[in-house]
C-alpha cells in the first residue's frame, strides 16, 4: 500500500510538471495536441523538469507528511487522536487528550516541518532554476512564480495529505504558520496573532483557523504587495477544504470548544 501511495505521488508531481509545462508553452493549446512533434518537446520540457524537480520535492513531501501527532502519541503514551475530538492529529486535539506536554510537541513538530523546509526551498531553489536554465528549459523564466508557488504551498499539502496515512493527515494550521513565518516574519507573527485573539475569545479552534486563513491573504497584500501575496489565497483555500466539516458544525453549532472541554 505504502509503495503504490509513492507511485501516486511521483504520478501526480509528473502530471503538475506537465500541466506547468503547458502553461509555459507558447504553442499550449488545442491545435498543439494535433502536432506529434510539439507533443513530443512538451512531454521532453516535462521530463527536463521532473529529474530537476523532484528529489526536491519528494524531499519536502516526505518531511512534511510525517504525523507529528501520532508520533508524540507513541512517545507520550496517549490515547489515539483520532478516536477522540474532532479526530484530527493536530496539536489542538492532542491537548483534549489530556497531555499537555504532547499537545506542545504535535504543535512544535506541525510548525517546524513548514518552517524548515520553506528555508530548505530558498536553499535549493536557486540551484534548481539555474540548472535548468544551463538545460535551456524556457519555460521557467515566465513560470518561476508558479514554482515558488508550488514549493510553498507543498508543506501544508504534504501535511493534510500524507503518504505514511493513505493521504489522511491534519488541517496545516501549524504548518502553515512555520511556512507563513520563514517566507516573512510579518506575515506569520501577524497571521498567528490573528489565530490567538480568536481563540481566547471564542476558545473555538476552528475557527480561528477559518479567519486566519480569510485574513493571511489581506495580511500579506498589504506587507509584500500584491505580486508576492498570490500563494497566500491558494494557502487559504487548502485551510478552508480542511475545515469543511468545521463549517457545517459552526453553521449547526455543534463544533468543539474548549469551553466544555
Amino acid at each position: 500500500m505504502l509503495a503504490l501511495n509513492f507511485l501516486k505521488v511521483i504520478l501526480i508531481i509528473f502530471a503538475g510538471l506537465f500541466i506547468i509545462t503547458l502553461m509555459g508553452n507558447q504553442h499550449s493549446n488545442f491545435v498543439a495536441f494535433l502536432d506529434v512533434t510539439t507533443v513530443k518537446n512538451m512531454l521532453l520540457q516535462s521530463w527536463q523538469l521532473f529529474t530537476h524537480l523532484l528529489i526536491p520535492i519528494l524531499t519536502i513531501y516526505i518531511i512534511c507528511s510525517i504525523p507529528s501527532g501520532l508520533i508524540c502519541q507513541k512517545i507520550f503514551g496517549t490515547v489515539d487522536p483520532r478516536s477522540i475530538g474532532s479526530g484530527n492529529i493536530g496539536a489542538t486535539n492532542m491537548l483534549r487528550t489530556g497531555n499537555r506536554m504532547a499537545a506542545v510537541f504535535t504543535l512544535l513538530g506541525d510548525f517546524f516541518k513548514g518552517y524548515v523546509c520553506c528555508h530548505l526551498f530558498h536553499l535549493t531553489f536557486n540551484g534548481i532554476t539555474g540548472s535548468i536554465f544551463n538545460q535551456q528549459i524556457s519555460i521557467i523564466t515566465p513560470l518561476s512564480d508558479i514554482f515558488t508557488t508550488l514549493f510553498l504551498l507543498l508543506p501544508v499539502v504534504a501535511h493534510v495529505f500524507p503518504v505514511w496515512l493513505n493521504f489522511k493527515g491534519g488541517k496545516g494550521i501549524a504548518t502553515a504558520f512555520g511556512v507563513l513565518l520563514a517566507f516573512d516574519p510579518y506575515i506569520g507573527m501577524l497571521s498567528a496573532l490573528t489565530w490567538i485573539i480568536v481563540f481566547l475569545l471564542s476558545k473555538i479552534s476552528s475557527l480561528s483557523g477559518l479567519i486566519f486563513c480569510v485574513l493571511t491573504p489581506v495580511i500579506s497584500y498589504f506587507i509584500v504587495g500584491a505580486n508576492f501575496s498570490y500563494w497566500t489565497i491558494g494557502l487559504s483555500l487548502i485551510i478552508l477544504y480542511t475545515h469543511r466539516s468545521n463549517i457545517l458544525n459552526l453553521i449547526n453549532g455543534d463544533e468543539n470548544s474548549f469551553k466544555r472541554a
